[in-house]
């Protein structure tokens, strides 16, 4: 037997409550009337005749009809009421989670930017101290490093972009499907990491997802980056796609350094942090948490399972339609 959603259980309640009440009325309305009517004569008989001399019996007994009718739209009411309210809740909770992210984005926009001009404002000084100076060596290593910086720079810049246009594209909500094995491979190729890692597919249930393309791009393109980045040699990556009753699942497994998340699962999706075995590794800290915060739009849900020199694997759960 299926099992009733929470607003049929709020409607079946005020209901089962009304036809109740309804049956006991017409019960104690005949006794109060034998009692203070009929000297306290409780046979038979006497119920019958009290009836039959009191019109207003016949319309009592109908209580249970309408009382049950009264009930069934008053726990329609309240579970429309209750509904209304897990949604308000949602989206004051939503207002909330993107007020703090675009705090924390601000900051990290005016402190990262921040950081570069100021490290290219130095070098920059030393550069032209040691060029005065001749000293060709010296000129040539601040170089290189204003090299790094702007290199750092421009990563910053890329990643501020990228969660800003998956703001503009997750309102959109303007999705298609896409078959993942196709899809995947050519963003391989158009981003030049088809040579760097090795990608094979599974599709057992499934093999297509409704998604907006950029949200299906920043999800598998920060999954296998980070998995290059991530692997001491040769990155192989397993996709498969599998189902359950209630979600269709992206299972991603690398075989890279992998994590101990006993001390890192609580940061995992964090914006702009770092864990401690990625620091010397190229990037801002804001792909998982894009990966997730895309998962999440799409109402489902990311798990996670790894160790250190075992690899990571990456569920995504999303609703099945």
């Amino acid at each position: 037997m299926s099992q009733f959603k929470s607003s049929d259980k709020t409607v079946l309640k005020y209901t089962l409550f009304g036809v109740t009440f309804g049956l006991l009325f017409p019960v104690f309305a005949l006794l109060l009337d034998c009692c203070f009517f009929n000297d306290g004569n409780f046979s038979m008989d006497s119920m019958t005749e009290r009836i039959a001399s009191n019109p207003i019996h016949y319309i009592i007994f109908s209580a249970p009809i309408f009382l049950g009718l009264a009930f069934f739209i008053a726990g329609r009411l309240a579970s429309r009421q209750k509904q209304l309210n897990q949604k308000l809740n949602k989206v004051i909770n939503e207002l909330r989670i993107s007020n703090d992210s675009l705090d924390s984005f601000n900051y990290h926009v005016s402190h990262d930017l921040k950081t570069v001009v100021n490290n290219t404002q130095a070098l920059t000084k030393m550069a032209t101290k040691y060029n005065e100076k001749e000293n060709n060596e010296k000129v040539a290593e601040v170089l290189k490093r204003l090299q790094k910086v702007a290199t750092n720079g421009k990563e910053t810049v890329e990643s501020f972009l990228e969660l800003s246009s998956a703001e503009q594209y997750l309102k959109e909500k303007d999705s298609e499907p896409i078959e993942i094995e196709t899809e995947t491979r050519r963003l391989l190729d158009e981003h030049n990491i088809s040579e760097q890692v090795t990608v094979t597919f599974m599709a057992q249930d499934f093999n297509s997802i409704q998604m907006h393309p950029k949200a299906f791009e920043s999800v598998m393109m920060n999954l296998i980056t980070n998995s290059i980045k991530y692997c001491d040699s040769d990155p192989a990556i397993n996709i498969t796609m599998v189902s359950n009753d209630e979600h269709n699942i992206i299972v991603y497994n690398d075989n890279g350094i992998g994590m101990d998340l006993s001390k890192d699962k609580t940061k995992l999706f964090q914006p702009f942090v770092r864990l401690k075995n990625d620091k010397k590794a190229p990037g801002t800290g804001v792909g998982l948490y894009l990966v997730d915060k895309i998962v999440n739009s799409h109402s489902g849900k990311i798990e996670v399972d790894s160790e250190l020199g075992k690899g990571t694997k990456f569920k995504l759960f999303f609703p099945r339609n």
